[in-house]
């Protein structure tokens, strides 16, 4: 997926209702004010439970008060890593609303965002199955050649020792895998490029 420099229709959208497409979605993660990083307080914790669950008014309200849409945990989750792994399309698109698409062009900085894992939100919205979401991300400029610790893109799923999840174990998801591998190395060998994006983030 290429840099987009216009906003899709679809982030101009002000219907930030609660809940969404994540109905049913599976917890990924518990969080505490422990598990965060010093300086974002209780108000970071209950941003990161109210994308869990979709809870948009709520984030846009943590928002207007000072949270940074941009956090991370101290793992590098981001608050749209947390709405990708529970299938929150509208939790995604309000964070993104408040972050890269804030500008014109988009950023795709937050998009793009890596953990310390070096997973993405495509990485989590396609290894637990939320393909809908995925091609949202996507067609708001997702990268998805970005590969992880594992050296794995979106598309192969998060851990290397782990079995081939069921959602990704297609004839079409491997033969997107090697398509990004070979995007990579073309990329990589193009003069004047920064080379690929990988791994963890800093």
């Amino acid at each position: 997926a290429g840099m987009i420099s216009h906003r899709p229709d679809d982030m101009s959208d002000p219907d930030m209702h609660e809940g969404g497409s994540g109905t049913g979605a599976t917890p990924r993660a518990q969080f505490t004010s422990r598990t965060h990083a010093t300086g974002g307080g209780d108000d970071l914790v209950e941003a990161f439970s109210r994308a869990r669950h979709g809870r948009c008014r709520e984030l846009d309200v943590l928002f207007s008060g000072g949270v940074d849409p941009a956090a991370r945990d101290v793992h590098g989750l981001t608050l749209l890593h947390m709405a990708a792994q529970n299938n929150q399309r509208k939790a995604a698109k309000l964070v993104l609303k408040r972050t890269d698409f804030a500008t014109t062009p988009p950023s795709l900085n937050v998009i793009n965002a890596q953990t310390t894992q070096g997973h993405t939100a495509l990485h989590f919205s396609f290894a637990y199955g939320y393909h809908e979401l995925g091609q949202y991300l996507l067609s708001l400029g997702a990268d998805d050649t970005v590969t992880n610790v594992h050296g794995m893109t979106c598309y192969e799923g998060l851990d290397a020792e782990e079995p081939t999840r069921e959602t990704l174990n297609t004839p079409e998801m491997r033969a997107l895998a090697r398509q990004k591998h070979t995007q990579r190395r073309v990329d990589a060998q193009r003069p004047g490029t920064a080379g690929p994006r990988g791994g963890g983030s800093d």
